[in-house]
């Protein structure tokens, strides 16, 4: 078995229903009705926009004519083939689960692979590793890397904002250099924690995988500041602290999941001084208690 090349991420173990595979390069061998092989794609997983290859080492039986026989792909490149689980799935669930590779036809210009939780998945422009085997099967491995696909994907978030403005929602700001995710603390926290609240509300992930995608994708001349905001209920000091150590928490699952590199974020706690709605409602007090993420443009950010 090869070694992973990186430890996995928090992130990889984040489940989905969405995923993309296109195959990279396969190496078999056949000795009379055996036959034995390699095969390596590129596994996307659409949501969290993470990627990794998968190995998947397979045995069948020949069927063609040599007694001998040996084959190599080096590198076969396509259009990713889009597919579905029957469940939401993360990349530990690929890793060792038996994958079947079926070659499709008599000249293999597409092969079909199909894993146990999904619908079989067609991949033109490929070949099976053994000439005369037109099925192989095997276990997989995820060989973990850098998270980033080897080619261009259409990615997709699954994520259901609600519409009524006192509604639990994240808004984005535009302001001149720099573009400001509105998270609503009460969407994260319960009240006066600053432990996120992932076990216990959906979206709360939701929204944070959303604005985490956004920012892995931010061209590199923008940095991050991650600022909490109260309302006016309690003593200035108090708030002040607990906006700080909300802001630390969201930075720290940003970094955690991979979404940000720590050199590129700062954190800052303001507590009740720039409320964005009155605090004598209660809805301009909901308002109020909230999570920005500013991008930044870097000689900016490195005034903060």
């Amino acid at each position: 078995m090869v070694h992973y090349k990186l430890p996995p991420q928090r992130i990889d173990f984040q489940p989905s229903t969405l995923w993309a595979l296109n195959s990279i390069n396969s190496v078999g061998v056949g000795a009379g009705p055996a036959a034995a092989g390699v095969s390596t794609f590129d596994l996307v997983n659409r949501v969290t926009r993470r990627a990794h290859r998968l190995a998947v080492y397979a045995a069948g039986a020949s069927k063609g004519p040599p007694k001998m026989s040996v084959s190599a792909t080096i590198y076969s490149w396509s259009e990713y083939a889009y597919f579905k689980t029957t469940k939401p799935v993360s990349f530990k669930d690929f890793d060792g689960a038996t994958v079947a590779i079926d070659d499709a036809s008599l000249i293999y210009d597409w092969t079909v692979v199909s894993f146990p939780f999904a619908e079989p998945i067609k991949i033109s422009g490929w070949a099976l590793a053994v000439p005369g085997v037109s099925s192989m099967g095997g276990p997989a491995e995820v060989l973990y890397s850098d998270g980033k696909p080897l080619g261009d994907v259409t990615f997709e978030i699954q994520i259901n904002i609600p519409i009524n403005p006192f509604e639990l929602k994240y808004r984005i700001v535009q302001q001149n250099d720099q573009t400001v995710y509105r998270i609503p603390s009460d969407l994260l926290f319960d009240f006066n924690e600053y432990d996120l609240k992932l076990k216990t509300h959906r979206r709360a992930q939701e929204i944070l995988m959303m604005i985490g995608s956004e920012l892995s994708n931010t061209a590199p001349e923008f940095n991050f500041l991650v600022v909490g905001h109260t309302d006016s209920m309690g003593t200035a000091h108090y708030n002040k602290q607990l906006s700080k150590k909300r802001a630390e928490t969201v930075a720290k699952w940003l970094i955690d999941h991979a979404y940000v590199k720590p050199d590129r974020l700062k954190t800052e706690g303001r507590g009740f001084d720039e409320p964005v709605e009155s605090n004598a409602t209660t809805e301009g007090r909901q308002a109020n208690r909230r999570v920005e993420v500013f991008g930044l443009r870097v000689n900016l950010w490195k005034q903060r």
